[in-house]
């Protein structure tokens, strides 16, 4: 439903990450009426999308404390490169192909061996089916047909659905924990199936079985697309020199997006143009410490001095929670919400390291695995093996002859190691940082032969507290008490976006969710 906001009214928009950036990018483009104001509490804007550049040896190196690689299925992904189109900047995106090394996944066997992700090869399938992680898969997958359905309709953790559709394979232990691993840095004993595996559901619903969903299913049915409305609202220019769903549609050949020096390229391109606006101030270094509703307009007022008509807050719910003057039951909803910290570390090495090339690798529940490692991400061959998405000057002229930017014969690795998660969560306390520096060389050494104490290195560590969202089972109607009460306590004033209640966990969903809150406000 539909809450336009009056004219000349006022905005502000607590954070300065990706989905309040875009928010405020649509909702002022929109709208170039409304005022607004961007409340970070940081120096700088981006959020977890933060790419740094480190000196080593005389040169600089590139890292990313976040995210780096976009879905190209995604549309939020097509809206992000439009706009850096829009913005001059087409030349910055990247694709990786699908027959490149890049997209070669793995996991972590429990004997420390990468097991690659079957990828179209006869011989990654037979590898990968003979592995102890896929023991008893295969006959699992035959019977999973005549699976009885639940009595009930409830939620349930991932782990649950799977061993009920998959007895006798310890799919979820073995195989998708490590997924979930990559996307949410969570246990899937917690994670609700109807939060993030919703098309399953569907298919047991629907068709009493995954396989008979996989293979009967309706093909003809799509989800619905955001991409016309947007196109009605932001490419209805005169002057416009390309064609969205065309540009749609030649993304979605790739399998992975990112853009030259960083995913930190189309936020500073998002900030630089909103920063250029008279009508958009950023205030840095502010954190939000108090929101109240006065009695009177019932506008909004930040920080004892700041009225707005409304405020637009993607921060960490638990957080934004403790702004509010009185606790109330929109408080008790929202810490309900549980959060876990991720231990980032970026590593350089001026040599080749990496045997089994690919994006790299993630680690099952069933594994060993005291340094609670969660995956590690192949940095340098990502790079090495991305072309540039358009071949000449046009933002329309697409091309098989794509070219690398990268220096292919400069022997580099760069990796990002990733550790936490659900696993801090179980932890009575967050390790030391001489424990944490062990794990790294630890989990280098076991998993890559990398011995950081013979070689020449770089390593850059960052502690993220409290930056994932969980979705543990009935987050469907946590989400949806969240919102009425929202809704109910401050009348529609305030509003809330990011990762924390929102559809999706990605960049390119915290984009589309962002849109479609922009659209609803216009």
């Amino acid at each position: 439903m539909s809450s336009s906001l009056a004219k000349n009214s006022k905005v502000g928009v607590i954070g300065s990450g990706i989905s309040s950036l875009t928010f405020t990018y649509f909702l002022s483009k929109l709208r170039p009426d409304l005022k607004f104001t961007v409340f970070e509490k940081e120096s700088y804007t981006g959020g977890y999308i933060k790419s740094e550049l480190l000196p080593f040896q005389g040169e600089m190196v590139r890292v990313e404390k976040g995210p780096r690689t976009l879905r190209a299925v995604n549309e939020g992904t097509s809206i992000m490169v439009d706009i850096l189109i829009k913005l001059g900047k087409f030349d910055k995106v990247r694709v990786i192909k699908k027959d490149s090394i890049a997209n070669r996944k793995y996991l972590l066997s429990p004997k420390n061996e990468l097991i690659e992700v079957p990828s179209g090869s006869l011989k990654s399938m037979v590898k990968f089916f003979s592995d102890d992680l896929t023991k008893g898969l295969v006959s699992s997958v035959l019977k999973e047909p005549f699976q009885p359905k639940p009595q009930t309709s409830q939620d349930e953790s991932v782990q649950s659905f799977l061993k009920r559709r998959f007895p006798g394979a310890n799919v979820g232990d073995n195989i998708v924990s490590a997924i979930y691993h990559g996307i949410y840095a969570a246990d899937i004993n917690k994670l609700s199936i109807r939060s993030t595996m919703s098309k399953l559901v569907e298919f047991e619903n629907q068709k009493g079985s995954i396989v008979k969903g996989v293979l009967f299913g309706d093909k003809s049915r799509k989800s619905r697309s955001i991409l016309p409305e947007y196109l009605s609202l932001f490419n209805n220019k005169s002057n416009e020199k390309y064609d969205l769903i065309k540009l749609d549609s030649e993304l979605k050949k790739f399998p992975m997006i990112l853009f030259e020096n960083g995913l930190s390229t189309f936020t500073n391109a998002v900030y630089n143009e909103l920063s250029q606006s008279a009508n958009v101030q950023f205030k840095l270094n502010t954190p939000v410490e108090s929101l109240k509703q006065t009695e009177g307009n019932g506008k909004l007022v930040v920080n004892n001095e700041y009225e707005f008509d409304h405020v637009r807050s993607t921060i960490n719910v638990n957080q934004l929670a403790k702004t509010f003057e009185t606790d109330s039951k929109l408080t008790a909803t929202s810490n309900k919400l549980n959060y876990v910290d991720i231990f980032l570390v970026n590593v350089y090495l001026p040599k080749n390291a990496i045997k089994q090339n690919g994006f790299g690798f993630l680690v099952p529940l069933s594994n060993a695995n005291p340094e609670k490692l969660l995956g590690v991400i192949y940095d340098s061959d990502i790079e090495k093996s991305s072309m540039r998405l358009f071949q000449n000057e046009k933002a329309d002229t697409y091309g098989d002859d794509m070219v690398s930017s990268y220096d292919n014969s400069k022997a580099y690795t760069k990796v990002t190691l990733m550790f936490g998660g659900h696993f801090f969560a179980n932890c009575k306390s967050i390790p030391s940082e001489e424990e944490l520096q062990k794990n790294i060389k630890t989990a280098l050494q076991k998993t890559l032969n990398i011995d950081l104490d013979s070689v020449e290195h770089l390593v850059s560590s960052t502690y993220i507290p409290q930056c994932l969202p969980q979705f543990h089972v009935g987050y469907q109607e946590l989400t949806k008490l969240f919102h009425e009460e929202l809704k109910g306590e401050f009348k529609g004033k305030l509003s809330h976006g990011g990762m924390s209640f929102g559809n999706g966990a990605g960049v390119p969903d915290c984009v589309v969710n962002a849109l479609e809150a922009a659209i609803d406000l216009k």
